[in-house]
């Protein structure tokens, strides 16, 4: 299927990196073997990598300086505002989504995410399934073995099952729509992801097209899954405010299936900060909390 319509540039991939030297080869190699039949851009936003992922994406940019544009910084922007500026120089009708330390498997990854997106109007952006492959153990598993093609802002508050970014297509038309503001807060995937799909359903192709590699150097799979879960906590009620609680019966939801599923591996020293804000909120049943914010109401109104 050809996509060339009236000159206009149809594709933009955003290679996000930050840190990623030992992986970030395959990233690249994996969108340079799609088979795509329209014009397209590279659009690397390297949020000022301390090892030489940069110097690694420059040796590429000279094989395809027209091709591959490289968006450097001279301090380190964090991942929410390090997407904004991605989001801001691609210019294609749809936008592809790579982090640097995972990798895509399908030559046909992207034309079948255009052709669906093509072919579905309705939907603001289009994911699919994928392997999750723990460099750690070198274990791989199929994430999200979904059969059906379409879903709702509701589905995806309630169950995460995109996965990560670099699953995503999107349509420039509905990013632009995206409020500034949103940059203001820490945005996940999911969170993101949950934003798009109030301006249309969300698409999801039932094939596995790409890998989502865990290891130690990642941000999120390296992460302490303590204050992980605190802080997805917090980014609940954020987000559940941003969209004036139109949601709020899925984020309650959302917010118990995060914080009430602990194992005992996650719940690690305990008795720091994060460990006793945990306790306190998301441990103790909500009934108890209830109950005594009323006891304190009635005491300071005796």
């Amino acid at each position: 299927m050809n996509f060339n319509m009236n000159d206009t540039l149809i594709l933009s991939i955003a290679l996000v990196t930050y840190n990623c030297q030992k992986f970030v080869s395959q990233a690249m190699d994996s969108i340079l073997m799609q088979k795509i039949n329209c014009d397209y851009e590279i659009i690397v936003a390297d949020d000022h990598s301390t090892d030489n992922t940069l110097q690694i994406l420059l040796e590429y940019q000279k094989l395809y300086p027209k091709l591959i544009k490289i968006l450097n910084s001279t301090h380190n922007l964090g991942i929410t505002k390090n997407y904004q500026r991605a989001f801001k120089e691609c210019k294609g009708k749809y936008i592809a989504i790579l982090e640097g330390d995972d990798y895509w498997i399908s030559p046909n990854k992207i034309s079948k995410q255009i052709e669906f997106l093509e072919q579905n109007k309705d939907c603001s952006f289009c994911s699919h399934k994928i392997f999750i492959h723990n460099e750690i153990n070198n274990n791989a598993t199929l994430f999200a073995p979904l059969k059906k093609q379409k879903f709702t802002t509701k589905d995806l508050i309630i169950d995460n099952f995109i996965g990560n970014f670099s699953t995503c297509m999107y349509r420039q038309e509905v990013i632009k729509k995206i409020p500034l503001k949103l940059y203001d807060l820490q945005v996940y995937d999911w969170m993101f992801n949950i934003i798009n799909s109030t301006h249309g359903t969300i698409g999801y192709l039932l094939e596995p097209l790409s890998i989502y590699r865990q290891h130690e150097g990642g941000v999120w799979s390296s992460g302490n899954k303590l204050k992980q879960r605190v802080d997805i906590a917090i980014a609940i009620d954020k987000y559940n405010l941003f969209l004036d609680k139109k949601y709020d019966k899925e984020f309650h939801l959302a917010k118990f299936k995060y914080t009430k599923s602990p194992t005992l591996k996650t719940i690690q020293n305990l008795f720091s900060v994060a460990g006793i804000n945990y306790i306190l909120h998301y441990i103790l049943p909500p009934i108890c909390i209830i109950l005594i914010n009323k006891f304190r109401h009635y005491k300071n109104h005796k």
